[in-house]
């Protein structure tokens, strides 16, 4: 058998589910059922589990069918063999967990919680400074040298960086040396900072290397890793290329 696992870093929604996994009740306790009831229950065959760990200790609860008319769901706990039948919400988010629980923004913060940016390339470095950043109709962009000349070049340029979302977490086996440096950024906060990110173009392909989600990854990708993803991670390739044709004219 081939087990396929996707690990991703997981955004609010997750966090709720959490939450509730940590105080999960049920509507009703079954007790120990006969081998006919488990069958009818879809316990007895079942290949779906729900494990919860806390500490060193697992607890494993067999996922059955659901109940007549209001949908609830059975589960058996596989050590003491009792069912309780419990809500259906929280299982019904594992079933799409990739798309409802994975964080896509490559920070923790807002556009109008920074008010300084450095980008360093290979080639040189800029640093950016948003002006009035609490104020969306008097906020602009400038050269930190020349605060006070704005150039809507920068707001383009930096609001299109921000809004680089997640595609994909690539996980283990994307080596470094299969990367092309693009450039890296630096969020501040009067003198505080905030966070960074790095940006690559993917240059070869190599065994091992991880498919991510359905599409595989192809030379050319943008790759970025950041303060909140930690890990690798995909990013759509149109904004990623529009960013490293504009360096030039940033810089």
């Amino acid at each position: 058998k081939v087990r396929k696992v996707q690990e991703f870093l997981g955004n609010k929604s997750a966090a709720e589910v959490l939450k509730s996994l940590a105080s999960l009740a049920a509507v009703r306790s079954l007790g120990q059922l006969e081998p006919d009831k488990l069958k009818a229950f879809g316990l007895a065959d079942s290949t779906k589990s729900l494990t919860l760990i806390s500490g060193s200790s697992p607890r494993v609860f067999v996922i059955g069918s659901t109940t007549f008319g209001n949908m609830d769901q059975y589960l058996m706990d596989k050590q003491d063999r009792r069912v309780y039948v419990v809500r259906p919400r929280v299982l019904q988010d594992f079933s799409y967990a990739e798309f409802r629980w994975l964080e896509r923004s490559l920070h923790g913060f807002e556009a109008q919680d920074f008010d300084r940016l450095a980008v360093v390339t290979k080639t040189g470095r800029k640093e950016l400074v948003q002006v009035n950043r609490r104020d969306p109709a008097a906020t602009y962009w400038a050269d930190a040298t020349a605060p006070d000349k704005r150039k809507d070049f920068y707001r383009s340029w930096a609001h299109r960086l921000h809004a680089l979302r997640v595609n994909d977490y690539l996980g283990a086996g994307l080596r470094p040396e299969l990367l092309e440096p693009v450039c890296a950024v630096e969020y501040f906060l009067g003198g505080r900072r905030l966070g960074g990110s790095r940006l690559f173009r993917l240059a070869a392909l190599a065994p091992g290397v991880p498919a991510a989600g359905t599409t595989p990854l192809q030379v050319g990708d943008f790759i970025a890793q950041s303060e909140q993803t930690r890990a690798y991670v995909r990013v759509p390739r149109h904004l990623g290329d529009e960013i490293a044709r504009e360096l030039p004219a940033l810089l």
